[in-house]
C-alpha cells in the first residue's frame, strides 16, 4: 500500500465516520438535507471502491464545504456531525491540494 493509498483509506474512514455521525443526529429523520449528505458521502466511498482517482476528487469537491453549508442552515455549532464533517474536509483538502 502506497502513502497515497493509505491517505485515501483514512479519508474513506473519515467519510464513514461522518455518515455515522450524521445518522446519529436527533433530527436526522426530519432533515432531508442530512439524508442528501449521506448519499454524497456514500458516493465518495463508492468512487474509492472503483479505484478512480479523478472521480474520487470530483466527489470530494462536492463534499468539501458541506459542514459550513449545514452550519449556516442549522445555526448550531454544537452538532457533533459538524466535527466529523469538518475532519473529513480538512483531511481531504490536504490530499487533493486545494
Amino acid at each position: 500500500m502506497s502513502m497515497q493509498d493509505s491517505e485515501l483509506q483514512s479519508l474513506v474512514i473519515l467519510a464513514s465516520k461522518a455518515i455515522k455521525s450524521i445518522r446519529s443526529e436527533p433530527d436526522y429523520q426530519e432533515l432531508d438535507v442530512l439524508k442528501e449528505y449521506i448519499v454524497l458521502y456514500e458516493k465518495f466511498i463508492d468512487a474509492f471502491d472503483s479505484n478512480n482517482l479523478v472521480k474520487l476528487e470530483l466527489k470530494f469537491h462536492r463534499l468539501s464545504s458541506l459542514s459550513r453549508a449545514f452550519l449556516e442552515t442549522s445555526n448550531d455549532w454544537k452538532k457533533p456531525c459538524l466535527d466529523s464533517m469538518y475532519d473529513f474536509e480538512k483531511s481531504g483538502k490536504k490530499f487533493f491540494e486545494y
